[in-house]
């Protein structure tokens, strides 16, 4: 997906999240628990583009996420690369799909982007892992799926073969 796509894929699903927050808050009855939340914590977080532009963590919030976590190094982010390029085509505007990639150096993982065929999806750069960490991520070739609150629903690397029908049953 082109990242002009992405970007305004992410500024509706902010828009859809403050209108959410919204419209519950305004039809709420005195005296009514909020029973809406901010973004999880785990969004709180600013890190950067392979294109090196700023990107926010909270953005994600309003729309399930697949974070998948790479290195260039890593052979089973090669094969799963094809997977995660074809639940991002086939969840399109529903669901944010990114890479977060760590380790290796600037070229090499615009390379493996290149290589992959997931140069349409957006990544992040995150050679310090600061993101990974705060998903309690230590080894690449990861996933972490996020609901539309940011709240972690599944981490684990054995997704292969599975990871669109993982998320289906996150845009229900």
């Amino acid at each position: 997906m082109p990242v002009s796509r992405m970007r305004r894929s992410l500024l509706a699903a902010s828009a859809a999240a403050v209108l959410a927050v919204t419209v519950v808050a305004c039809g709420r009855a005195a005296g009514e628990s909020e029973g809406v939340h901010g973004p999880s914590e785990a969004l709180a977080f600013v890190s950067a583009t392979l294109d090196s532009k700023p990107f926010e963590g909270r953005s994600l919030a309003g729309q399930p996420a697949v974070l998948w976590f790479w290195e260039p190094s890593c052979v089973a982010c090669r094969t799963q690369a094809p997977e995660v390029a074809m639940t991002a085509d086939l969840y399109e505007g529903r669901v944010n799909v990114l890479g977060v990639a760590g380790g290796g150096g600037e070229a090499l993982r615009r390379d493996f982007a290149e290589l992959t065929g997931t140069r349409g999806l957006l990544h992040l750069s995150d050679p310090g892992k600061e993101v990974w960490g705060r998903f309690g991520v230590s080894t690449p070739g990861v996933y972490v799926l996020l609901d539309r609150g940011g709240d972690v629903v599944v981490r684990g690397a054995g997704l292969e073969g599975r990871l669109a029908k993982e998320v289906a049953a996150l845009v229900r």
